[in-house]
């Protein structure tokens, strides 16, 4: 099934920030279904740093790698890979330092035309507030975010594991300041590395062939594949088994790309191909859900067993993957180019069995 895409007017800002989140009514969503013309994306989402806070958008451009600048960078550790016993760097994320939850990401364009993400996070200052207490602040640094690769090229190109994949991107860690490694407890030496422009992560498991889909579906460093869905309503019905321990259960705490409203909980578990306004997309498997919705994504704070253990007591529903909660959609778009937007209604072209394939 080969796409067209959708008409792009490139001189149009096409990833644009919200000015108020759409998510702002999000616990006033019911765990209950609405007639399909009432389907409809309710929020859109980027994390150009892997694991970090994340930036509420009110339109995007779809590219090959998912929404545009998602997930562009990773942070590692040196450390030893218990695979080889060998030293290398491994990416890190919330599962193991949960207050990278609260490093801000904000995409900038500099005078020079340059679009770059504006990394923060909090520090004590050491002018004392009230009381002689230290006052909080955002310590920033910027990096390049668009695509032009030569900005890169003053930077060494080594090699980083995601998962069980090395890959090779561009190590920038002498613009990290030396304080982000204190904040986190990482007591590695630290780096933050960008996937190369010319050479994503090629995606296979679930995903449409290259033959099917008119391109190889390739991402940067999102952990699978280039796009995540999740259903509000699949969310709220989840919350209401967990009044006692976490009363609003943010959609947030599940990262994903694409929040839309309208279907009924887990309809979306056997969508197979779907459109969102005019992109056409697979969506090709079921997400397998780790621990790292216990993060508060807001807090930084770890709650020490929910939501994870709730949805491992009800959602293993994959003949694929029969140990792992399963919540949300993994998705490849079929196009290379087009525009998504908050309010763009949701129809369903096909639908199916899905049967995870592990990493």
């Amino acid at each position: 099934m080969t796409v067209s895409s959708p008409n792009v007017n490139p001189d149009v800002e096409l990833t644009v920030p919200v000015r108020e989140s759409n998510l702002a009514d999000e616990f006033e969503c019911t765990a209950t279904g609405k007639s399909q013309e009432e389907w409809f994306v309710k929020s859109l989402w980027i994390y150009p740093v892997k694991s970090c806070h994340g930036i509420e958008l009110q339109q995007s451009r779809l590219v090959a790698t998912g929404l545009e600048y998602d997930r562009q960078y990773t942070f590692a550790e040196w450390k030893t890979d218990p695979k080889t016993n060998e030293q290398r760097w491994i990416f890190i994320t919330q599962r193991q330092y949960p207050l990278m939850a609260r490093i801000k990401t904000e995409i900038k364009t500099t005078a020079a035309g340059k679009v770059v993400v504006s990394v923060g996070y909090p520090t004590k200052s050491a002018l004392g507030g009230w009381f002689g207490r230290p006052l909080e602040h955002m310590a920033t640094f910027d990096v390049p975010l668009d695509s032009d690769e030569e900005q890169f090229k003053t930077y060494p190109l080594e090699d980083v594991r995601i998962w069980k994949e090395v890959v090779p991107a561009y190590n920038l860690a002498s613009l990290i300041p030396p304080g982000l490694p204190t904040f986190l407890g990482v007591k590695n030496r630290l780096a933050l590395f960008r996937m190369p422009p010319s050479k994503p992560r090629s995606v296979y498991r679930c995903a449409p062939t290259e033959a099917e889909l008119g391109y190889q579906p390739n991402t940067a460093f999102a952990d699978a594949y280039p796009l995540h869905i999740i259903n509000m309503s699949s969310v709220r019905e989840l919350n209401g088994r967990l009044e006692n321990s976490i009363p609003e259960l943010s959609c947030v705490r599940f990262r994903s790309n694409i929040i839309v409203s309208g279907p009924a909980p887990f309809q979306e578990d056997d969508w197979k191909i779907i459109k969102l306004g005019e992109n056409t997309i697979y969506t090709s498997c079921r997400t397998a859900r780790c621990n790292l919705p216990n993060v508060d994504q807001e807090t930084g704070e770890k709650h020490p067993s929910e939501p994870a253990k709730t949805m491992r007591s009800y959602r293993c529903i994959d003949p694929g993957t029969r140990l792992n909660a399963c919540m949300g959609m993994q998705a490849v778009p079929a196009v290379q180019d087009g525009l998504i937007k908050v309010g763009d209604p949701i129809t369903v072209l096909t639908t199916g069995e899905h049967f995870y394939i592990e990493q």
